[in-house]
């Protein structure tokens, strides 16, 4: 079988053997494979003749290959050498390290780079993901290193420092571990790799901290020091339309500014401080000159008329508002009575 007739496809499966793809990895061929765990300090001892089951149990593992000319991904599956020990395998979990590939490493020309690691959700709820590489990339969640992968961001090209590709939304439970792995082909010029995440909370963590993974979770951070969002940033108009606290956030169903009447609840409200306006004059009366109980009560319901009207005649009863984005850290949000969890303020 001749090269050439690889896809992404191959790498998403697992990497097993493929007749279409005209070679395989590690296991000849029988698909019963397990991953290689990359020792920090060893790693040059613990690779495997299968790089792409290798990951590391704690922090980041990088790995690069040299002379893969072009800047496309499938230039990479075309090419043989991705099946050979990488010319670079470190594990990166020392203070400081994050999911960004090393500088001197990423824009080596012809390389292809790949990272991965165990990524721990500190928080429930909705997670987005970012990827920029120079040239182009891909990332990916799964299981483990040999699950099935679900594409979460492609680069076709190359992306700026400052720019991104956006996962879709992400549901993570808190304390589980989600197998995330980017891949980097340079072929000339700047290169970069770096992977971020937008928490649940708001908070983005760009690159994201190695302290974010590990195999079994024991050693993320705690949520006391999990980052929070500005109140810039909390107190954006929702562009997604939900709202609420951090893990239990709601669907608005509104997204940005939007106008709001409030001629129903100007009514009502001017409703309840007519009763209660007409029922403490009731009680004045009946206590001062022994007026009967029944006074409170005629005076509550006629000056809950007279005020409800008089509201109801009001000229303009439109604002423009929004729902925001996180109500938690955003003090000058009201909460919503309507669609309880989620706050509002004007725009």
């Amino acid at each position: 079988v001749e090269w050439g007739k690889c896809n992404e496809e191959w790498v998403k499966v697992g990497k097993f053997c493929r007749k279409s793809c005209g070679f395989c990895i590690g296991d000849g061929g029988g698909g019963d494979r397990s991953g290689n765990a990359i020792l920090p300090g060893q790693e040059d001892q613990s690779a495997s003749s299968d790089p792409f089951s290798d990951y590391a149990r704690e922090g980041l593992l990088y790995q690069q290959w040299l002379d893969l000319g072009g800047w496309r991904i499938t230039d990479m599956l075309r090419n043989e050498k991705i099946t050979e020990k990488p010319a670079t395998t470190m594990v990166l979990d020392a203070a400081g390290d994050a999911f960004e590939g090393p500088s001197s490493f990423v824009r080596t020309k012809d390389s292809m780079s790949r990272m991965s690691g165990f990524f721990c959700a500190p928080l429930s709820g909705d997670y987005k993901f970012f990827l920029s590489t120079d040239d182009s990339g891909r990332l990916y969640i799964a299981d483990g290193p040999l699950d099935r992968k679900r594409r979460l961001a492609k680069i076709s090209g190359y992306k700026r420092g400052s720019e991104w590709a956006t996962s879709e939304v992400v549901n993570l439970k808190k304390g589980e571990s989600y197998f995330l792995e980017a891949m980097q082909k340079q072929g000339d010029g700047a290169g970069h790799l770096k992977v971020a995440v937008q928490l649940p909370s708001g908070a983005r963590l760009s690159p994201i901290p190695q302290e974010y993974f590990s195999a079994n979770c024991k050693n993320m951070p705690s949520i006391e020091s999990v980052p929070r969002p500005s109140q810039e940033e909390a107190c954006k108009c929702t562009d997604d339309g939900y709202s609420g606290p951090s893990e239990k956030r709601v669907n608005t169903g509104k997204k940005g500014c939007f106008t709001y009447d409030f001629r129903q609840d100007l009514v009502q409200g001017s409703e309840r401080l007519g009763q209660q306006f007409g029922s403490r004059i009731g009680q004045y009366f009946s206590n001062r000159w022994g007026a009967s109980p029944e006074a409170a009560g005629r005076l509550a319901s006629y000056w809950g008329r007279v005020a409800s009207t008089n509201a109801g005649n009001a000229d303009q009863t439109t604002a423009r508002i929004c729902y925001i984005k996180y109500p938690e850290f955003c003090p000058t949000g009201f909460p919503s009575r309507e669609i309880p969890g989620a706050s509002w303020r004007r725009c």
